[in-house]
């Protein structure tokens, strides 16, 4: 007798949609760290962390009638991350009074305040690759994360974007030249080894599924 095969996520969507609640937990603990990375690593607070995963997945529950044009479930669950962690920095900017034109998604991003993610960085050449990334727009911060942290190729990082493939390609090239700019102007921390962008990567693979630690 062959092993039982483990259904894939449209497998899992599909009975979800269908009233089976067991196939919608499996999907969304399937997923669950994927989307807590996503917001680790540029919310301060584990307690913003944590309401914000159950804000994404209470949002995708409410997008049901969307859930048949779905091909591929990461990138669509992520893209619902991306809309909710915009939400969360429109909601702070206008209750604080700033400025609108993402004024505050950049100074969020530039934000000194230690993201989860930056706890997870044990050795200082990973701590400032962070404090870089947070020194980012936005967006090219979560275009670098999905390429490097998820894994996704320039198709599913557009569907997470709502881009075209060619304009994350471009993305990448920015944000790459980007990031290594402020590699080169941030100052070394104290008994740090070099660190540079090819190391994005390889300290990726290392902390993934770490960051609960």
């Amino acid at each position: 007798m062959s092993p039982k095969t483990e259904p894939d996520d449209l497998e899992l969507l599909r009975a979800w949609q269908s009233g089976d609640g067991t196939a919608g937990d499996r999907l969304f603990q399937r997923h669950f760290d994927s989307v807590f990375r996503f917001f680790s690593g540029r919310l301060a607070s584990a307690n913003d962390v944590t309401d914000m995963v159950q804000k994404t997945f209470l949002a995708c529950l409410e997008s049901r009638d969307r859930w048949s044009s779905i091909e591929r479930f990461r990138p669509f669950l992520l893209g619902v991350a991306r809309n909710q962690l915009l939400m969360f920095l429109r909601y702070h900017q206008v209750r604080r009074g700033e400025q609108p034109h993402g004024s505050l998604q950049e100074r969020w991003a530039a934000s000194d305040a230690e993201g989860i993610s930056m706890v997870a960085a044990r050795r200082a050449e990973q701590r400032k690759l962070l404090v870089a990334l947070r020194h980012l727009p936005l967006d090219l911060q979560i275009t670098l994360e999905l390429h490097y942290w998820e894994g996704f190729s320039t198709r599913e990082i557009g569907e997470v974007m709502g881009i075209s493939s060619a304009t994350v390609k471009s993305r990448l090239v920015k944000a790459r030249r980007l990031l290594d700019q402020q590699l080169g102007e941030l100052p070394m921390p104290a008994g740090a080894a070099e660190v540079s962008l090819r190391q994005l990567g390889e300290w990726a693979v290392s902390i993934r599924g770490k960051v609960r630690e």
